[in-house]
């Protein structure tokens, strides 16, 4: 017997990149899937090209959503609606290797956690580069029984794409965790609600995942709204790390300087103004 596995798609305006997507998906050597494409009120052919998909293959859901929410909002209606006993999530202009899925529930066969991380290549659109040969700076010598080495647990406090990794049912059914709805960042504090919640995680050093960096992309946008959400989420994070000091030192010697980083190179000064208020809020707060 074989494991359902749900694979949630969040998808908003990615026609040039779809197909290749739905086909690295349909194309998997492990065919006990559910494909869950939650379409964000897409405004060109995405949801045509899902709809000719759907009918040659009934492993194809297609949430379409009437408003678009951004993809925390639809990769948590996906997690609602998902059946399986693990969960995936890729994102709708990225493609994977047609064996990934087969090789990661084989070792979580023998080998059972809460959450495994695999790993992927990036490669810049434009251009057809490789930008990184690994996306996540990681390592199966980082983790022993399930635990990740106390030396090591800032690399995976990093690794906060919710893609790359596969999810056990139970995290979303009895811990409850979803992102942050209508706001950019919320990967970062999905994944420290994760890393707060499981009991057992894992790597395993295979590449199988392709990451695409686009001009426009929500994930290479470096626009006000999506700065301003990350200062916003500041105390959110610092609240939910308060007992784990490992996580509570990411987010206050990593992450609060890389947007406040982002935040001094826009030369807005609105923006500016917003995160020095901000951070003199949390010096009071957590000094």
């Amino acid at each position: 017997m074989t494991w359902l596995v749900s694979v949630i798609i969040p998808t908003y305006n990615v026609e040039l990149y779809l197909e290749e997507c739905v086909l690295s998906l349909l194309n998997q050597t492990y065919i006990n899937l559910e494909l869950i494409f939650v379409n964000d009120n897409s405004t060109d052919r995405s949801l045509a090209i899902l709809r000719q998909y759907q009918l040659i293959d009934n492993r194809i859901n297609i949430i379409n959503l009437d408003t678009n929410n951004g993809p925390g909002y639809a990769r948590n209606i996906g997690i609602e609606k998902a059946c399986g006993k693990y969960i995936f999530f890729v994102d709708a202009d990225d493609y994977i290797n047609d064996d990934l899925i087969n090789n990661l529930i084989e070792h979580l066969k023998f080998k059972s956690a809460d959450i495994l991380i695999y790993n992927g290549t990036s490669f810049d659109e434009d251009s057809g580069k490789q930008t990184s040969i690994k996306y996540f700076n990681l390592d199966e010598s980082f983790f022993s029984y399930g635990k990740i080495k106390s030396r090591y647990q800032m690399f995976l406090a990093d690794c906060h794409s919710p893609c790359l990794k596969v999810y056990h049912c139970s995290l979303f059914k009895e811990s409850c965790i979803r992102f942050p709805s209508h706001a950019y960042g919320e990967d970062v504090e999905f994944w420290i609600r994760c890393l707060l919640h499981t009991k057992k995680i894992s790597y395993i050093d295979f590449v199988g995942y392709h990451r695409r960096y686009r001009t426009g992309s929500i994930m290479t946008s470096g626009s006000l709204k999506n700065i301003k959400d990350r200062i916003d989420s500041f105390d959110t994070l610092l609240g939910i790390c308060q007992q784990n000091i490992a996580l509570y030192n990411y987010i206050v010697g990593i992450y609060i300087p890389s947007v406040a980083r982002k935040a001094l190179a826009s030369d807005n000064k609105a923006l500016i103004d917003y995160l020095s208020v901000a951070m003199k809020e949390l010096e009071i707060k957590y000094d």
